[in-house]
């Protein structure tokens, strides 16, 4: 899997696990889950970017994304005021 097709952001999942799917991406209408989602790992994958749309996760405590390509954080990350944990280890954020 490289990456989801857009209709799993419909999902009313709590908690997602994507790691080691050799994603390329996250879905990019993911702030769809925002009512819902509170825990998103997605580590050891292939992922370069964290989508902009991760800031309108209102709930989102927990977040890890270890051990991908990401080279940039989003400023928009800070908009998830829920966020109580970020992983972000193995990358190769520069900035």
């Amino acid at each position: 899997i490289t990456h989801f097709p857009e209709t799993v952001t419909r999902m009313r999942c709590k908690i997602l696990s994507w790691s080691k799917l050799s994603l390329c991406q996250l879905p990019r209408k993911i702030s769809a889950m925002a009512p819902h989602l509170v825990s998103l790992s997605a580590d050891h994958n292939q992922l370069r970017r964290i989508p902009r749309e991760i800031g309108m996760l209102c709930n989102l405590k927990h977040l890890s994304l270890c051990d991908n390509q990401i080279r940039h954080i989003p400023d928009e990350l800070c908009n998830c005021v829920s966020l109580e944990r970020l992983w972000l280890d193995w990358n190769q954020i520069s900035e």
